[in-house]
């Protein structure tokens, strides 16, 4: 993940350091689409964002990007400390508090997953309440309903959402994803190097 995406705190960070870490997350990105075939590259993926950090340990960025690297060198736990580090400097980040859960379930935690997963999807209403991206958060929330409620559940929620929003392109392309939901094949998806 870059840093440049968000704007508003991209001039909030240590340049440098975020210069380091784009640069790193496109050796990374090279090394997923198979431009590097060196599993060595993912050690100096990991040596440039602990520099990040150590240069500006504030950019939550930088750690979620370090639990993925960790995540596909199947240092799960690794991955789980620096994910709580980012969630330590912003506690509402939806996607990440998801990610928690879905890492804690792979390693059969299943208790502190879903304790991670009723925070991603707090995290998702406070957003719809604040009209953030609606339908996406909408649509996420609902997702997290099969991990959390089951299948019935979540497929309710997101029958709703089709009705509030019936021409949403979201909605629609989400949809197959909903009516085939298979957990095991979702955790797969999600981290996709176990």
């Amino acid at each position: 993940m870059s840093c440049k995406s968000d704007n508003n705190k991209a001039n909030e960070f240590d340049p440098i350091a975020v210069s380091i870490n784009d640069i790193a997350m496109q050796k990374y990105q090279d090394y997923i689409l198979g431009y590097r075939e060196d599993e060595e590259v993912l050690d100096t993926v990991l040596f440039e964002l602990n520099r990040a950090i150590d240069i500006d340990s504030s950019n939550y960025v930088f750690y979620t990007n370090k639990a993925t690297v960790l995540s596909l060198l199947n240092q799960d736990n690794n991955a789980i400390k620096a994910l709580e580090k980012a969630t330590k400097i912003k506690p509402n980040f939806a996607e990440n508090l998801m990610y928690l859960g879905l890492l804690n379930e792979s390693i059969g935690a299943d208790s502190i997953a879903n304790s991670w997963y009723s925070q991603a999807i707090k995290a998702y209403d406070e957003r719809i309440e604040n009209d953030q991206s609606i339908v996406s958060n909408k649509i996420n929330r609902a997702y997290l309903l099969f991990f959390t409620e089951g299948k019935e559940r979540a497929l309710k929620a997101f029958e709703i959402v089709k009705l509030e929003h019936p021409d949403s392109e979201e909605v629609i392309f989400m949809e197959p994803l909903f009516k085939e939901f298979d957990r095991k094949e979702a955790l797969n998806n999600f981290l996709p190097f176990k």
